[in-house]
């Protein structure tokens, strides 16, 4: 997920490495996807910059919204929460 402003906004596919400067908002500890984004970061030769960390995806897509950073999140958990201001592209490699 990316705020619609975002210079990769209209890129079909973003290889993760892409997004390695970018403010990460993602889903806690407590969720199934904080590790698997932090593995997938460090595959591609990175140390996430988290700048959000909590277990409401609403909170997440305001914060897209208003342009605080980038998500990495399921497909089927943003299905019916994409805005005008927000966009959903594939990431590789992905889990």
């Amino acid at each position: 997920m990316l705020p619609l402003t975002h210079p990769l906004a209209a890129k079909k596919e973003i290889d993760l490495v892409e997004l390695q400067y970018d403010h990460f908002l993602i889903l806690g500890k407590e969720t199934n996807l904080f590790e698997p984004v932090i593995d997938l970061c460090h595959a591609s030769g990175f140390e996430p910059n988290i700048a959000y960390e909590g277990s409401r995806i609403d909170l997440i897509m305001n914060m897209l919204s208003s342009e605080l950073g980038i998500a990495i999140v399921m497909e089927k958990t943003i299905a019916n929460l994409l805005t005008a201001q927000t966009v959903a592209i594939p990431i590789k490699p992905n889990k």
